[in-house]
């Protein structure tokens, strides 16, 4: 009897963790809740916060399409070996956000602070497959690349 209850037991936990790790058959919606996301890298609500003080605009994919793309080689990524979107100055410009010391760059799992003088025309808010953007540059080191970038943070 003891034996029989544990499997039931057993069991109902597996079902429990399934459900709470998305462990349906179907791939998973993407839609996770972080910062500035609105919904998550994937979700339809995905945007990039620029955060300027008490200031921050929003950059939904439409604003950042309608940014002008650059393009550039980064020969060192391990991926994709051409990056475009727009640069990470223009989205700056975009949002009022000028005279600045350092930007960081925030997303889920990583964030890079960046100088004034770091930041140049080459380096990209770069589109993902995913519908996202990454900071990715020539001029940056790939270990300094942000994915699914949420949050820039600008200061003064």
């Amino acid at each position: 009897m003891r034996v029989r209850r544990c499997g039931v037991l057993l069991a109902m936990c597996a079902v429990l963790l399934a459900g709470a790790c998305g462990g349906g058959s179907g791939p998973g919606t993407g839609a996770g809740t972080g910062p500035g996301s609105g919904g998550g890298p994937a979700g339809d609500g995905y945007a990039v916060t620029v955060r300027t003080g008490a200031a921050a605009e929003r950059f939904d994919a439409a604003r950042l399409n309608g940014l002008p793309a650059v393009s550039v080689q980064t020969p060192r990524s391990g991926g994709e070996t051409t990056q475009t979107g727009p640069s990470l100055v223009s989205v700056l410009t975009s949002a009022n956000a000028a005279g600045y010391r350092t930007v960081r760059v925030v997303g889920p799992s990583e964030s890079v602070t960046l100088a004034a003088g770091e930041v140049r025309p080459d380096l990209l808010l770069a589109t993902t497959r995913r519908g996202t953007v990454k900071l990715a540059g020539p001029g940056l080191d790939p270990s300094r690349w942000v994915r699914d970038v949420t949050d820039v943070e600008v200061t003064p």
